[in-house]
């Protein structure tokens, strides 16, 4: 596997240009990769943005609505500890949201594997952890007994898990729509062929 520097060094040019101030020259680092881009085929690429943002901003407040209910679940440590690791995970999968919703398309190639990994491996340590989450609620309150904010946090949980299942499909569904547009270097390599 490459480092990020052989694959930094493989992707960029470097350029000297006539700087600004007309005292010399600088050096501009050009990028020479692939660019990646979606084309699905219902719908275009910024309607589908605005559903996954708006599953995350769902996913914000159905998380933060479970979470501060003040209910016999939020007592469980071991519940909390799935809630603790989802939420981690949910500002590695925010990060692949916005970088899908607000960059610039199309993408270079070190942002689009970022999305896709941060994006493929997220949703479902999310969705795994809310699960146990909410399987651990339910026995700590089996055992505390039964409360209507515990049963409504567990909801919550719950409600988030498939949430983040869903965006797992749809990514999974849109990913299957990538179209790369080579960069010099892929034209520079089939020329050569």
């Amino acid at each position: 596997m490459k480092s990020y520097r052989e694959r930094f060094i493989k992707n960029h040019r470097k350029e000297m240009q006539v700087s600004g101030n007309k005292k010399g020259y600088r050096n501009v680092l050009v990028y020479t990769g692939d660019y990646y881009t979606w084309e699905p085929e219902n719908g275009s690429i910024s309607s589908i943005r605005r559903v996954f943002l708006i599953l995350e901003i769902l996913t914000v407040i159905l998380f933060a609505l479970s979470t501060v209910f003040g209910s016999i679940v939020t007592y469980s440590s071991l519940a909390m500890s799935g809630a603790l690791i989802s939420f981690v995970a949910w500002a590695f999968e925010a990060f692949a949201i916005f970088s899908l919703c607000f960059r610039k398309l199309p993408l270079q190639e070190d942002d689009y594997s970022n999305v896709n990994r941060f994006f493929r491996i997220t949703t479902i340590v999310r969705c795994v952890c809310l699960l146990f989450t909410v399987v651990t609620g339910i026995l700590y309150m089996a055992e505390k007994g039964f409360e209507t904010t515990g049963i409504l946090s567990v909801i919550g949980y719950f409600l988030t898990a498939v949430i983040a299942f869903v965006l797992f499909l749809m990514y999974i569904k849109l990913a299957k729509t990538k179209k790369i547009i080579p960069g010099e270097n892929t034209k520079a390599a089939a020329k050569d062929q």
